[in-house]
């Protein structure tokens, strides 16, 4: 799978195993490759439909991860949690997420 990714006047594909994540921030959808991050059209809902569910995982209302890139999980008071993703980047998992994502990487507690 591919996106095309607005970068300043100029669009760039991105293939799906190059993503790290999906951030929704300042009301814009970012996709992150690992020390670059670019504009997207789609919204993460809409995203989040034409994902594969065995590669990407939503952690939050502001984030998907690709699960192959998550590097360590943390949990967080009041049940959340934190991935950190290979490329450093941390990003909240909300405590409804938290649970799901542990079995999604393998069933740690």
């Amino acid at each position: 799978m591919r996106f095309l990714a607005r970068t300043g006047a100029t669009y760039r594909v991105v293939n799906s195993r190059d993503v790290l994540c999906f951030v929704s921030e300042e009301g814009l959808t970012r996709v992150h490759t690992g020390g670059q991050r670019y504009e997207l059209a789609p919204t993460l809902n809409e995203l989040e439909e034409r994902l594969e569910p065995r590669q990407f995982f939503r952690i939050s209302r502001a984030a998907i991860v690709n699960l192959d890139a998550v590097k360590e999980v943390a949990p967080t008071s009041g049940g959340h949690g934190e991935v950190t993703l290979r490329d450093g980047v941390r990003l909240e998992v909300s405590r409804r997420r938290f649970r799901q994502l542990t079995e999604r990487l393998g069933g740690a507690d």
